[in-house]
């Protein structure tokens, strides 16, 4: 089982990703940079071995909170939106070129 060290640290880095993000320019740059840093969270999250719906629980919850917490209902859950497509690797990234978007969906260098 995941120790609590290891899931504060989780919820802290995500903090971290979406305060960095907000505080900058929203270019497709900073959208890139955030959605890698989500996913690089996410995939560190697998190897804490939670349980089924315990990430969602322990993890993004929380963050959300905080984001409600320090930006208001409104910018606050829309950060977390935004997190949570690339954490969960659900977006579909349409304003990013064709290349760009194979950049965030992980496909970067396959040429199928």
């Amino acid at each position: 089982m995941a120790i609590d060290s290891e899931i504060q640290e989780a919820i802290a880095r995500c903090v971290s990703i979406l305060v960095c993000y907000h505080n900058a320019d929203r270019s497709r740059h900073t959208t890139l940079t955030m959605i890698a840093e989500a996913r690089a969270v996410a995939a560190w999250t697998r190897e804490l071995s939670l349980g089924p719906g315990e990430t969602d629980e322990r993890i993004l919850r929380p963050l959300e909170a905080e984001m409600i917490a320090r930006y208001g209902h409104e910018l606050g859950s829309r950060l977390n939106h935004e997190f949570l497509k690339a954490f969960e690797d659900f977006g579909t990234f349409e304003h990013l070129t064709p290349a760009e978007s194979r950049v965030a969906s992980g496909l970067a260098g396959r040429h199928d």
